[in-house]
C-alpha cells in the first residue's frame, strides 16, 4: 500500500495555517495599535489583514484552478490567479489610501498619546 500526497495538499494546509496566523497577528496588532493610538501599528496590522484576505483569496484561487477546462472555459480557469492578484493590489491601494487620510488628520489635529501606551516596554519610543 502506497500513501499518497499530492502537492496542492500540502500548500493548502500551509495557507490555512497562515491564514490563521495572520488572522492572529491582525488582532493583536490592532488591538496595541488602538490602545496605544499608534499609527505605526494600526498601519501594519491593516497591511496584515490584506495579506489574511489575500491568502484566503489566493486558497480559494488554488482550488479553483484544478477545475477541469470545458467547453466555455477552453483554457481551465487559471486567470482566476490574475484576478486574485488584481483585488489584492486594489485592496493595498485602499489601504495605502486610508493610511496617508489617517496621517494627515493627525498632523492637523495634534494630540498627546497615552502614557499607558508608552509603558508597555521599555524599549518603545513615543514621537
Amino acid at each position: 500500500m502506497t500513501h499518497k500526497h499530492t502537492h496542492q495538499e500540502t500548500t493548502g494546509r500551509h495557507l490555512v495555517i497562515a491564514i490563521v496566523l495572520n488572522a492572529f497577528i491582525f488582532l493583536v496588532e490592532f488591538a496595541g495599535g488602538i490602545f496605544t493610538n499608534s499609527l505605526a501599528l494600526i498601519s501594519d496590522s491593516l497591511h496584515n489583514l490584506s495579506d489574511f484576505f489575500a491568502l484566503i483569496l489566493s486558497y480559494i484561487a488554488s482550488r479553483v484552478v484544478q477545475w477541469k477546462s470545458n467547453s466555455e472555459k477552453s483554457y481551465g480557469y487559471v486567470r482566476v490567479e490574475i484576478f486574485v492578484a488584481f483585488i489584492n493590489s486594489m485592496v493595498l491601494v485602499l489601504v495605502g489610501l486610508y493610511i496617508i487620510y489617517e496621517a494627515i488628520q493627525r498632523f492637523t489635529h495634534l494630540s498627546l498619546l497615552p502614557a499607558a501606551g508608552c509603558s508597555l516596554s521599555p524599549l518603545s519610543v513615543s514621537w
